[in-house]
């Protein structure tokens, strides 16, 4: 078992597995491509997303240092 997963979490990651292996049509590689292609897909509209909260997101009052981080 992954430690760095907790059991619900081990069991969710086997269903996504299961279910990606499913509509490959029981393909590994076909099912490991969509996944990392849906998983790329998933970081970019995160990443969108916090850009987005980022750019209403007042800096008018901060209290302690001001720090920002990096952009990508």
């Amino acid at each position: 078992m992954n430690t760095l997963l907790k059991p619900s979490e081990t069991d969710d990651t086997d269903a996504i597995a299961a279910a990606y292996l499913y509509a490959a049509k029981g393909d590994p590689n076909a099912a490991l491509t969509q996944a990392v292609s849906d998983a790329v897909v998933a970081i970019e509209e995160l990443r969108s997303r916090l850009e987005r909260a980022e750019q209403v997101v007042s800096y008018g009052f901060t209290r302690g240092e001001f720090v920002t981080r990096p952009r990508f």
